[in-house]
């Protein structure tokens, strides 16, 4: 006898074509393992503190819009794609961070 998956909380519905900026945990595979995924615009402006070629987070004080950017574990993505949708959840900046760091300990540890 199977026993009832436990559906997480989704939070509010994601529009498909329309990324919001954030931090998930996704799944690139059925069934596979959660991956850190992020969504972000990555600002090099000359109001908060771009001068130095320095990339930062877009804030709304910016004096440019950059496009949007996502990165998927270590891949670097459309974040327009379909894998936003049906099979992430959005968590909170310090476990996308925690998540990372686990990712590399994996890799620095793989044989």
């Amino acid at each position: 006898m199977r026993k009832a998956a436990v559906r997480e909380d989704r939070g509010p519905p994601r529009v498909y074509g329309e990324p919001k900026v954030g931090f998930f945990k996704v799944r690139v595979v059925a069934r596979g393992p959660w991956v850190p995924a992020r969504i972000f615009r990555l600002c090099h402006c000359t109001v908060n503190g771009g001068d130095g070629g320095q990339g930062h987070d877009w804030a709304g004080t910016c004096d440019r819009y950059p496009p949007l950017r996502a990165v998927v574990g270590k891949l670097l993505v459309d974040p327009c794609e379909g894998v936003w949708h049906a099979n992430s959840r959005e968590i909170t900046e310090p476990d996308y961070y925690a998540m990372v760091f686990e990712r590399a300990l994996e890799d620095e540890n793989a044989v």
